[in-house]
């Protein structure tokens, strides 16, 4: 059985305590090692087992050696969707179906380690490292991009960065690197010797600090439109998260929804209703 999914989704509280206390244990002792081994649970993406059908793209181009892009051709703007860590575009079924229907062209970069299960690790540099790829080769207007959970989080920084896209749109989404490391240790039980290592390990795998990556924090450089979608029980991604986006970019707008969790949040009606009114 997989540790992460374990930690987040077993049924039995032994296994999870047995876990944390495993991770509490040793970073006490050896906490490079801990951080290292939690490190590796972290920058290894676990893809969904069970895709939803979506329409047959068009078109998948390689655009680079890690990199490809599903695009769905229409006559319409182009739309962006750039699925989370660990996800899929699948997960985007119902909203990929309206965008269509729409007649946008949609693209969807796939960034390394989500091409196949067991694939090798990535991290979240690679997301905006596969932005940029698809950008690069396809020599159109971005009119919005969607971005779920990570997948939002790289779409702002790469706008904070070349200002791409006429309007954002983030879903569950991370306002930084620094919340996301802090509650995997957390959920690991790693003391603050052993979240410091993991610091250093994240900041190695990116090749950047792990402060530089903060989506909230620079959004405000940009005069684009964004509209925040984030659920009030989202357990993976914080709804405060949501708030820091909206409470420092003074043109995102927030839309909240409660029970739809982190995922299910993608296929709500109501939510794909607000997104489509949004981008048009």
């Amino acid at each position: 059985m997989n540790v992460r999914h374990c930690l987040n989704h077993c049924e039995v509280p032994t296994m999870r305590a047995v876990i944390k206390i495993y991770f509490f244990l040793l970073s006490r002792v050896w906490p490079k090692m801990a951080a290292r081994q939690a490190g590796k649970l972290l920058f290894t993406p676990q893809l969904p087992v069970n895709n939803a059908e979506i329409p047959v793209p068009d078109e998948v181009l390689h655009v680079s050696e890690e990199t490809c892009v599903k695009v769905w051709r229409g006559t319409g703007p182009t739309i962006m969707l750039l699925h989370g860590w660990s996800g899929a575009v699948s997960q985007f079924s119902d909203l990929l179906t309206r965008l269509l229907q729409h007649d946008y062209r949609v693209i969807a970069p796939v960034p390394k380690g989500h091409h196949y299960q067991g694939e090798c690790l990535s991290h979240p540099g690679e997301f905006i490292r596969a932005v940029e790829h698809v950008l690069s080769s396809q020599a159109v207007e971005v009119h919005a991009a969607i971005g779920h959970s990570l997948g939002g989080a790289a779409l702002a920084l790469h706008n904070i960065r070349y200002s791409r896209f006429n309007k954002l749109v983030l879903v569950g989404a991370p306002a930084n690197l620094t919340g996301v490391l802090n509650r995997f240790a957390s959920m690991l039980g790693l003391n603050q010797r052993g979240l410091d290592a993991l610091y250093d390990v994240a900041d190695n795998r990116v090749g950047t600090s792990h402060r530089v990556l903060d989506a909230s924090g620079n959004l405000s450089r940009i005069a684009k439109q964004a509209l925040v979608v984030h659920d009030t029980q989202d357990k993976e991604v914080p709804f405060g998260d949501a708030e820091q986006f909206v409470t420092t970019y003074p043109y995102a707008r927030l839309y909240k929804t409660e029970g739809l969790g982190h995922r299910r949040i993608l296929n709500s009606p109501a939510v794909i209703d607000e997104i489509i009114d949004f981008i048009q």
